[in-house]
């Protein structure tokens, strides 16, 4: 086995192996903590003031970005992810020119999880999305490191 192989070995038992250990355990902890559905969120029902695009600062990643925000009473709430900004910026306009009821549910830090307009459901709570893709990636990325460690392991000359 050549340089690049004993490489690709310790890379895998000290970098991949590690990487997908800690993707399921990030995995389950999010599973954990996630609400297992949208009654258990926070929740703000009104008529929207305010909508567009607007800066945020994000203090735990330090990191500000554009999102779509929707102004409900004194506090904004938005989108996190751009399949959920694109029904939103579909949505809101028509539900702001009408004045119609707005119904969100959210998190701490004010991310929309499910929204609905005059009781239809426009963006719908799906909790554990995120959770089972670290799950299963975590899962791909330790087995795939463990056939690779036990295949190669004989050919740097360690015995099995």
């Amino acid at each position: 086995m050549g340089l690049p192989e004993k490489y690709s070995y310790l890379w895998t038992i000290f970098k991949g192996l590690p990487f997908g250990v800690g993707a399921i355990i990030l995995g389950i902890g999010l599973f954990s903590n996630t609400p297992s559905n949208a009654d258990d969120l926070q929740i703000v029902t009104g008529q929207v003031e305010w909508y567009g695009d607007k800066n945020i600062y994000i203090k735990e990643i330090d990191a500000s970005g554009k999102v779509f925000a929707i102004k409900i009473g004194a506090d904004f709430f938005y989108g996190e992810k751009r399949k959920v900004e694109t029904k939103l910026k579909a949505e809101i306009p028509v539900a702001y020119k009408n004045k119609s009821k707005i119904t969100i549910w959210y998190v701490d830090n004010k991310t929309i999880k499910q929204l609905s307009i005059n009781d239809r459901i426009v963006v719908q709570y799906k909790p554990y999305g995120t959770a089972i893709f670290f799950i299963c990636f975590g899962v791909l990325i330790t087995v795939g490191a463990i056939i690779y460690a036990i295949k190669y392991k004989s050919d740097i000359g360690l015995k099995k």
